[in-house]
């Protein structure tokens, strides 16, 4: 009998958070070791990885069959604007670890909670509260360090990882009205099916496709083995047993897990200025989130784009599948 308890949530939250920390410092490793290899190389194999996993194992259980000819019946539009949009995201991703150390990309990837803070006070005229602007002070501290980071990150890094989480964003916008709908698993394999194909096509025209060594392949299968499949099911699920202001706040354990395990692993280092920058950030981080799920705050992209729909009232629970 399937559970309902919250604390299965947080377990599948645990468990995305240290799949995604496993596909960044897979990826930085391939660039350290391969440093000649370009990011939309490695991530068309990492993906085509996902994809042959995801695709035996529901080619193998007729179930899981009929339940991917469901899916693609039911949401084939969406499925496929969201697979573009996250291919653009995640070749942005690539692009940020090659360029910067693991940990700092994985710190400034939480800045969307002020990105959506920001434009909810511009589009919808939020007010902001002291705790979300003391929260957002200290955040910008936090990350104005992490960005000065002596030959570890750059203004231009910032920028990209923003935009991209920017792009991620996005996404919980377009499954507004039928994301609560969606199978976890066979959303998944349409959705890294859909992207190593469209991955594929951009090597091409690039001129960027390129086999690695075997070695090279396999931390790339790897790589988006557990953090396009494993840890998209883990958090695609747990939104089934916790409300998203909750998920916001566990999810900010995910940094530090990354950086607890690039230290570890790749002999990154941890300067006074990072552990004083990831501090600042992720404690002004939790001020905003604590303050929105106790207000029932909803700065997310969803208000603003139904706003601009001229549909203020038109929102149901957003499920981000980035």
């Amino acid at each position: 009998m399937r559970s309902n308890h919250p604390l299965f949530g947080i377990v599948l939250i645990l468990g995305y958070t240290i799949c995604s920390a496993i596909a960044y410092i897979l990826v930085k490793h391939v660039f350290l070791i391969s440093p000649e290899i370009s990011p939309i190389n490695a991530i068309f194999w990492g993906f085509l990885g996902a994809t042959i996993l995801v695709a035996s194992t529901i080619g193998s259980q007729k179930k899981e069959r009929e339940h991917a000819q469901q899916e693609w019946h039911d949401h084939k539009k969406l499925i496929i604007s969201i697979s573009i949009l996250t291919s653009l995201g995640v070749l942005l991703w690539a692009w940020s670890l090659q360029l910067a150390s693991a940990g700092s990309v994985g710190l400034i990837g939480k800045s969307d909670v002020l990105i959506t803070l920001v434009l909810g006070a511009v589009f919808l005229g939020e007010k902001f509260t002291m705790h979300s602007i003391i929260g957002a002070i200290v955040a910008l501290g936090g990350l104005f360090l992490i960005a000065n980071l002596p030959n570890e990150i750059s203004f231009l890094v910032v920028g990209i990882v923003i935009l991209m989480r920017f792009l991620y964003a996005m996404q919980s916008f377009l499954v507004k009205k039928s994301g609560q709908k969606l199978r976890g698993i066979s959303f998944t394999f349409w959705r890294i099916l859909i992207m190593t194909f469209f991955l594929f096509l951009t090597t091409l025209v690039t001129g960027t496709l390129k086999v690695p060594s075997l070695p090279i392949l396999l931390f790339l299968f790897g790589s988006q083995i557990f953090g396009a499949y494993v840890g998209r099911v883990c958090y695609f699920e747990a939104h089934k047993y916790l409300g998203i202001g909750h998920i916001n706040l566990l999810t900010l354990a995910q940094p530090v897990i990354l950086l607890l395990g690039t230290w570890i692993l790749l002999n990154e280092p941890m300067p006074a200025q990072k552990l004083m920058g990831a501090g600042m950030l992720l404690f002004g981080l939790s001020l905003i989130v604590i303050e929105k799920s106790e207000l029932n705050k909803k700065f997310s992209l969803l208000r603003i784009f139904a706003t601009l729909r001229g549909k203020k009232n038109d929102i149901e629970n957003p499920v981000d599948l980035s």
